[in-house]
């Protein structure tokens, strides 16, 4: 998954926030995992 500018999720940049480097992340949702390789990048 390619995230560009037009498919931004400011929430995720907010929870990426909270996250120290090298946090371990459990993403439980119903979502297509978005979350997760925003992290990665």
């Amino acid at each position: 998954m390619n995230i560009n500018a037009s498919e931004f999720r400011h929430d995720f940049a907010i929870i990426a926030g909270w996250l120290p480097f090298g946090t371990k992340v459990l993403d439980l949702g119903c979502g297509h995992g978005g979350l997760l390789e925003y992290l990665k990048s």
